[in-house]
């Protein structure tokens, strides 16, 4: 008799560097979902640093390419997105808008089985970026937690005309105001990181909760079972 085996859940995370430096280091947020699912779900960082949905939208059909795995995407841009103009990353509010109805689409096309949530950009202290900018890259930091919150809200808005989860960090935007909550204004410390992934996992357990740890099937048979029920002969 052989095992029966049930795909795993694909859990990819698809973002700028807020997402991509979430797997660095073991308080990121792709750790602790990693712990959070265990053996039930794979996780896959699609990260990329500098990212904005302009670009995202040329990656976005290669990395959801057609498949009917059970797959739930995380889709967080904005925070390029949002640097003020005349940034080379500044992308217009309404084009960040349609670029991420867009992505849904593809995403949505290509894998009909998928489930999908939206993550905001994060608040930011603009003081701390604007000196990590400078001493950095000699340039202003073209940030502000003002301009973040308005691409946060176009965010909310398209999870509701959508139909999709959404996770808004900005529901209590004083759980960011510490600077331990960054490690330079804009990207998050391990306190930042856990605030997120707790905002990620209650929004899963609540409104996906077919996906949810306790709920979601393991993909091998229990130890016991396998002793118990199946030849261990080769």
């Amino acid at each position: 008799m052989e095992l029966t085996i049930r795909p795993r859940l694909q859990v990819i995370t698809f973002g700028d560097s807020i997402t991509q430096f979430a797997y660095e280091h073991d308080g990121g947020f792709g750790f602790l979902l990693q712990k959070y699912f265990l053996y039930k779900a794979d996780i896959i960082n699609r990260g990329m640093s500098g990212y904005t949905t302009d670009l995202a939208l040329k990656l976005v059909p290669y990395i959801f390419d057609p498949s009917n795995e059970q797959t739930l995407a995380v889709i967080m841009f904005g925070a390029n997105d949002a640097a003020e103009a005349p940034s080379t990353q500044h992308v217009p509010l309404e084009r960040y808008k349609d670029n991420i109805k867009k992505i849904v689409k593809v995403i949505r096309d290509n894998r009909p089985n998928a489930d999908l949530i939206l993550m905001t950009p994060t608040p930011m202290i603009k003081s701390l970026w604007d000196k990590e900018a400078f001493s950095r890259f000699k340039s202003p930091g073209y940030r502000s937690g003002e301009l973040a919150r308005r691409y946060a809200s176009e965010v909310v808005t398209v999870s509701e005309e959508l139909g999709i989860p959404c996770v808004n960090f900005w529901k209590d935007s004083n759980v960011w105001s510490g600077e331990d909550m960054f490690i330079d204004g804009l990207h998050l410390s391990n306190k930042g990181y856990s605030v997120l992934f707790e905002s990620l996992k209650n929004v899963i357990e609540n409104q996906l909760p077919h996906l949810s740890f306790e709920k979601l099937p393991a993909p091998f048979p229990h130890y016991i079972d396998v002793f118990t029920n199946y030849s261990l002969d080769n």
